[in-house]
């Protein structure tokens, strides 16, 4: 069979069987892949050598990245680390600009703790501000929204740029850096798009709802905030430094030890490493209480590294099929440009799927064998142009947008009136910040 034709297949019937059927993004792509490596092959048997090598491939990077993420978000929520910050956020702003200090507070959070919990774990504290400001909800809820939903996409190690970055061959570092270049001015511009024409009263009436902390520190003291910062920043301080170190210390020892710091393996560790003296410990946490948490984090993270791992296997075999090559040389020949191509594929996965992390790892999969990074900035603004796809519009097909419906009361018109317009908003905002950046730096 023609190669075009089965990729042709195969990724209909992914979205086939996703869409129509609703068979869990796993199971579909995997019989995506079977589909492309027994149609597409030479040798129909080395299908599953194909998928073995790219997804042990894949989730030997991801998967140690995402589980000590997962360990370092753990510990932040369960000692008050992540209500903490958005608290002294808070004080320091003043509650006339808390709307600011909760953007800040989204930034920082969703940094090293996944979107669903950290909506979550501060919603009480976003009513009780509603509730004491006498100000609608959505004016509180946004701005924190606005930040947890562009760091989930655009900084590491979140699992979705971590993956697109390793199915890329992106330094992780390199990703950090330029993401939050781009995610702090879009969620400010996105912030003063939100206040000005997406904040209204909703049908809800609003009760009185009282702050009260989501973790079992309630009756233990809290972090110190220089503590909570400090295991939050120094990975991400760590990797970026090392995806500049030869340019900043050139190439001997030094460099190298840096670099070194810097892989993410080792600055995520050694942030774990010290959680335990400067949050739980203090806190009155013990090791076993630790661990156990710890362990629980876990669970969420299966499904997330199970699709992750496949969406490397589904690029491994446009990789071995030779098909990524022809569509390079066809896009090359119609005139796409790469960072247009990635922002529209994943737009598109996202808008048929709902979910932004297989919108991200699937459009990432698709894209990677047509892709020749040549310097680690044109990588990152790949990587940040299907993050900017992927965040496209969130509606019906998404569990964000029942999330974000569900604990703010509103109907799914209100819904659509401010999250799925706030979410438009972010992706226009950040893929326009990143096309200027194409062309200034690339």
């Amino acid at each position: 069979m023609n190669i075009e034709l089965a990729v042709i297949l195969s990724f209909t019937t992914l979205l086939v069987l996703m869409l129509r059927y609703k068979v869990h993004a796993f199971l579909s792509i995997l019989i995506a892949c079977l589909i492309l490596g027994i149609l597409g092959l030479e040798d129909p048997m080395s299908t599953f050598d194909s998928i073995q090598k790219g997804l042990g491939g894949t989730l030997g990077f991801v998967g140690v990245i995402v589980g000590l993420g997962s360990f370092l978000g753990a510990v932040l929520q369960h000692t008050g680390g992540i209500e903490l910050i958005a608290n002294r956020l808070i004080q320091t702003f003043g509650i006339n600009r808390s709307p600011i200090a909760l953007l800040i507070a989204g930034l920082i959070i969703s940094i090293p703790v996944f979107f669903d919990v950290a909506f979550i774990l501060l919603i009480p504290l976003i009513k009780h501000l509603s509730n004491q400001n006498r100000g609608m909800l959505l004016r509180f809820a946004l701005p924190f929204l606005i930040g947890i939903s562009i760091a989930h996409a655009f900084i590491p190690p979140t699992p979705g740029p971590v993956a697109v970055a390793d199915l890329l061959q992106v330094s992780v570092g390199a990703v950090i850096f330029w993401g939050i270049l781009v995610a702090v001015p879009t969620a400010l511009i996105t912030f003063s798009i939100a206040s000005r024409f997406l904040v209204f009263q909703s049908t809800f009436e609003l009760g009185q709802v009282s702050f009260e902390p989501n973790h079992e520190a309630g009756q233990k003291p809290s972090p110190n905030a220089w503590a909570v910062f400090v295991v939050i920043f120094l990975p991400l301080f760590l990797m970026i430094l090392g995806a500049f170190s030869e340019g900043l210390f050139g190439s001997g020892t030094i460099a190298r030890i840096v670099e070194g710091l810097g892989h993410p393996f080792i600055a995520l560790a050694l942030a774990n490493i010290l959680a335990y003296p400067l949050l739980a410990k203090p806190g009155g946490f013990s090791k076993t209480e630790v661990n156990e948490f710890s362990s629980a984090s876990l669970k969420p993270v299966g499904i997330i590294l199970l699709v992750t791992g496949i969406g490397g296997a589904f690029k491994q075999l446009l990789i071995d099929t030779g098909i990524g090559s022809s569509l390079a040389e066809k896009v090359s020949s119609y005139g796409f440009s790469v960072i247009v191509l990635a922002f529209v594929l994943a737009a598109i996965v996202r808008l048929l799927q709902g979910s932004t992390t297989v919108a991200m790892i699937t459009s990432a999969g698709l894209i990677a064998p047509m892709v020749s990074v040549n310097s680690p900035v044109e990588g990152a603004m790949i990587v940040l142009a299907v993050a900017s796809g992927s965040l496209i519009f969130s509606h019906f097909n998404d569990s964000g947008f029942w999330l974000v419906s569900r604990y703010l009361n509103l109907t799914e018109k209100e819904t659509v009136r401010s999250w799925s317009l706030m979410t438009l908003t972010l992706s226009v905002v950040s893929f326009g910040l990143i096309l200027i950046l194409w062309q200034l730096f690339v």
